[in-house]
């Protein structure tokens, strides 16, 4: 299996299934199996949150931005780079910085 399908059935079992043990089994699993890829430590960092665990889930973000900011894959550089970047500053409450300039604005 690849560390995308092990991402989907993990995914699957937290969502759907509810069941984070399995969960938690097969993200492990994916770390494991797939110890160069970024994704996987991401998504163990996204279970972790679900379980309220934000400051471990830290860790594992910390460690997929850190492998996917120069990865030679496009997906992970580009796309997954950006998305863990973001969730370390949610963890880290830095959204909230700017929030006061939500809202509609005329520049009229």
């Amino acid at each position: 299996m690849t560390q995308a399908d092990l991402n989907l059935v993990g995914y699957k079992i937290m969502n759907e299934d509810k069941d984070m043990d399995a969960a938690e089994k097969i993200f492990k699993l994916n770390m494991e199996e797939h110890p160069k890829a970024a994704n996987p430590y991401d998504s163990y960092g996204d279970y972790l949150v679900e379980k309220g665990n934000e400051k471990e889930a830290k860790e594992y973000f910390k460690k997929s931005a850190e492998m996917s900011r120069d990865s030679k894959d496009d997906w992970e550089k580009n796309t997954l780079h950006p998305q863990t970047k973001s969730k370390l500053a949610k963890i880290d409450k830095k959204h909230l910085q700017m929030d006061f300039l939500l809202g509609d604005w005329n520049s009229d």
